[in-house]
């Protein structure tokens, strides 16, 4: 690092830079088997840095170091994120997933190095071993990487091992890996494969995969989405457990206010429709999530319907759209019996208002 900092960045700095790497590497990856699991714990720390470094000095294409990074710290990396001390994969899986906020999870800007189709098998054995684990900040990282993980599954049996791997996150006992895992799950459906260049490699990052004829698989995010995502979101809807209805409200929210469905997609009145049926639920936090949904909704709801407008007018045989509907009940929660409720309708009838 200190050695980064004196080259600066020009082409004498990245080869100088280069021939450090390809002293220390060969060495310092050994320590993966190392007996030791403070050792091996620190070597997670050690090996981030050393990715962060990489995209910094932007080795030559077809160097040594470009091939040593391939050949010996991906490697090493996903050895440690396998590690069958959890204090280890736990500290791995958290260099990849540094970026926790908000529920909205992320990544560490080196992650697709390593989410590739050729890992695949690896970062599944791993990450379902994760998954299960006792600590929930570990569970949390493996929600923040799923969008990372789906991208690199190019078949149906690695998507449905995926999500295998996610379903229990979304329901899980810590509200906070609840809501990062739904956001997340949500965030996966935008693996579209239709809109990359296409190179035939699967390895590539942002390629379309090529099938035996030459023609480009099929929409995988689409087939997330449909096939994961919407029948999940179902299932929380009509959950007795009133936290998992709850989490259903906030992936009906990602999904919509994140652009994940084009607004001419008749799931967007779908989706909506399905909230409308948790704004009268009984539990009062339930209410509470569609009005802050409604909040989120806004800018949508106001392009849909139009500034100033309320519910338009249905016919005698027409029911109001949804986007309507959802308006409507909005304003009536303002005056719902409980107060937050009533906070929180508020809010979303004056960014529907402003918005």
């Amino acid at each position: 690092r200190d050695a980064a900092g004196g080259f600066g960045t020009s082409f004498a700095a990245a080869a100088a830079m280069e021939r450090i790497f390809e002293c220390l590497l060969p060495s310092a990856v050994t320590l993966a088997n190392d007996q030791s699991v403070r050792v091996r714990t620190k070597l997670a720390g050690a090996l981030a840095d050393t990715l962060n470094l990489f995209l910094d000095v932007r080795p030559r294409e077809g160097s040594a170091l470009e091939a040593g990074l391939g050949r010996l710290v991906v490697p090493a990396l996903l050895r440690l994120l396998g590690d069958s001390d959890q204090t280890v994969s736990t500290a791995m899986l958290q260099n990849l997933a540094p970026r926790i906020s908000g529920g909205r999870g992320g990544s560490a800007a080196w992650a697709p190095l390593v989410f590739r189709a050729r890992h695949v098998q690896a970062l599944l054995d791993a990450l379902e071993a994760l998954a299960r684990s006792p600590r929930w900040r570990a569970r949390k990282a493996v929600s923040c990487v799923l969008p990372l993980l789906v991208a690199a599954c190019h078949t149906v049996e690695q998507r449905e091992r995926a999500a295998a791997l996610a379903a229990p996150l979304v329901s899980d006992p810590v509200f906070e890996v609840r809501v990062t895992a739904s956001f997340c799950l949500c965030r996966a459906a935008a693996a579209d494969f239709g809109d990359r260049p296409v190179t035939g490699d699967p390895n590539i990052p942002g390629s379309v995969v090529l099938s035996a004829d030459g023609e480009p698989v099929q929409d995988m995010g689409r087939m997330w989405l449909d096939g994961v995502v919407l029948p999940l979101l179902e299932s929380l809807r009509t959950s007795r457990t009133y936290g998992d209805r709850v989490v259903s409200l906030h992936m009906i929210a990602a999904l919509l206010s994140d652009g994940l469905i084009e607004e001419d997609d008749v799931r967007c009145e779908i989706l909506l429709s399905i909230a409308l049926t948790l704004a009268t639920d009984r539990v009062p936090n339930v209410r509470m999530a569609f009005a802050r949904a409604m909040q989120e909704l806004a800018p949508l709801l106001r392009r849909k319907l139009g500034a100033g407008e309320g519910a338009a007018p249905a016919g005698p045989n027409e029911l109001p759209s949804a986007f309507a509907a959802a308006v409507d009940k909005t304003r009536e929660l303002r005056l719902d019996a409980d107060r937050d409720v009533r906070h929180f309708a508020e809010g979303a009838v004056e960014r529907l208002d402003s918005a």
